[in-house]
């Protein structure tokens, strides 16, 4: 009698794992195999945007003074191109309709994309992604009002080249890489992915931030530059600014200065703060608080700072101030490799 339950409660057990891997898969086929649609791009899937479709906007003909892209689900790429005309390229892992194809017109001077698709109230149960690359002449990229990119669910490439007056590009979910911009004010900015900044120079203010997300800087200089990470460290290199501020929540902080800035405050609440200073410079006011760790800096020798206080070097012209609750606080003459 025994074995006999055994038997049965085995064969219920089975039964409801069968309901269950059905469901799942049920499911999944809804969701797009659960997203992985999307992690085929890229990896040899031939079917996966192979429907392109290409539109051009003549610049002689219909001036235009920046770009505008607001794009939904898909990877972004906007770049420099020697060519006379803007060419559009959109990629679909299906055949489109007139209605899923992306719009372009000029507003308010500059070119607007905007996908123009049919996404669900829920984009990953939505079997459309689209990707699309943006090809801007030399001449119209080094002169633009305008730069401007944001995306809901995909990664966003902006090469270099563009010299806008304002610069703002933001992904709600995916990774953001940018390089070679100048303009006069720039802002950065991803919910959820990494973020890669190289050779970005403006003007009056700079603001890179990332909720999730290791933010990644190099060559980088403002009159007030920020760099932000609510859950990931922050690794910068060359960074020039008359005020800087940097904070990270949870994860370290890791900056070298190219130059002596004016201000600086490094925050974070659970991690190191590292700021690595050149040798020639060594004129700075340090203010520090820790709670857990202690201050120290390659600029003095025998000399115990403990966890919070101040200290000066040579005249004490910059200004540095250091605040966390968990991690070392430290000024570096030469500072080593970012991790």
């Amino acid at each position: 009698m025994k074995i006999r339950k055994k038997w049965v409660f085995t064969g219920v057990t089975c039964a409801l794992a069968a309901l269950f891997l059905w469901a799942v898969w049920s499911v999944g086929e809804k969701a797009g195999d659960f997203g992985f649609k999307a992690l085929r791009q890229g990896t040899g899937d031939a079917d996966f945007h192979r429907y392109t479709y290409e539109y051009t906007w003549d610049p002689e003909e219909i001036s235009v003074r920046g770009l505008k892209i607001d794009w939904v689900h898909g990877g972004v790429e906007v770049k420099s191109t020697g060519g006379a005309v803007i060419r559009i390229t959109e990629q679909a892992n299906r055949p489109l309709t007139e209605e899923e194809k992306l719009e372009y017109k000029r507003s308010g001077g500059a070119l607007a994309i905007q996908w123009n698709g049919l996404p669900s109230v829920l984009g990953r149960f939505d079997d459309l992604e689209k990707s699309l690359v943006v090809e801007v002449p030399a001449g119209l990229a080094g002169e633009m009002e305008l730069l401007s990119c944001k995306n809901r669910s995909g990664n966003i490439q902006i090469g270099g080249g563009f010299t806008a007056g304002k610069i703002e590009v933001s992904s709600a979910s995916g990774s953001l890489a940018a390089s070679g911009l100048t303009g006069e004010t720039g802002s950065f900015s991803t919910l959820s992915g990494g973020l890669s900044l190289q050779g970005i120079n403006c003007q009056e203010t700079l603001w890179a931030s990332t909720a999730a997300g290791k933010l990644e800087a190099s060559g980088l200089s403002a009159e007030e530059l920020t760099l932000i990470t609510v859950s990931g460290g922050v690794s910068a290199d060359s960074i020039r600014a008359e005020e800087l501020r940097v904070k990270s929540i949870s994860g370290p902080v890791w900056v070298r200065l190219g130059g002596s800035p004016k201000e600086a405050a490094l925050e974070s609440v659970s991690g190191d703060l590292r700021l690595g200073m050149p040798g020639s410079i060594g004129d700075f006011t340090a203010e520090y608080n820790g709670i857990s760790g202690g201050f120290s800096t390659d600029f003095l020798t025998d000399r115990r700072l403990g966890r919070s206080g101040s200290v000066s070097v040579g005249n004490g012209s910059a200004k540095l101030r250091f605040t966390t609750t968990s991690g070392v606080m430290r000024v570096e003459k030469q500072a080593a490799a970012a991790p």
